[in-house]
């Protein structure tokens, strides 16, 4: 009889990676739906499907590349959201740095190959809207009817709408 470790290998090695930090755990329920794109006048702005959610607040952070395990990610801006009734809610975020004026986040503070994260979160329940990494690049060229989605995709910002009659 020959053991087969593979199989005994693979949730051992996922159980280790989860409680050593390597990358973002996430526990929240997924709901709704986020994307990012931009204003004509180049202001960055989440497009939030909150699906009847509890979803509050928007924050973007800087991905993980070349930050220790156990350090957080570095946050760039936030925003209040306030909670839809079936529609669409657009936020403008807040640049978050203690070295920059507080004001509108625009696509010219964001660095051109950096992997961002956006959510949109709940502080009251343990909700979120799936995350959306981009890249500043990813932005320079959509249209302001556009967003890029958690998947990657671009897609007309209604079409978030869709994330509602989704099956669960």
């Amino acid at each position: 009889m020959r053991l087969r470790p593979l199989p005994l290998l693979v949730p051992l090695i996922a159980s280790f990676l989860t409680l050593t930090g390597c990358g973002n755990a996430v526990t929240a329920r997924v709901v709704g739906a986020v994307g990012v794109g931009t204003d004509p006048d180049g202001t960055v702005v989440a497009v939030v499907a909150t699906c009847g959610h509890d979803l509050d607040t928007v924050t973007l952070v800087r991905g993980r590349e070349g930050l220790p395990d156990d350090e957080p990610n570095p946050v760039v801006a936030s925003g209040p959201l306030a909670t839809d009734a079936g529609g669409l809610t657009v936020v403008t975020l807040t640049v978050a740095s203690a070295a920059s004026p507080p004001g509108p986040l625009r696509l010219d503070d964001l660095t051109g190959s950096t992997r961002y994260v956006l959510s949109a979160h709940s502080s009251r329940e343990d909700v979120e809207a799936e995350q959306v990494t981009f890249a500043a690049e990813d932005l320079s060229a959509l249209p302001a009817d556009r967003v890029v989605t958690g998947d990657g995709q671009i897609r007309a910002r209604d079409a978030l709408r869709e994330a509602c009659t989704a099956a669960p």
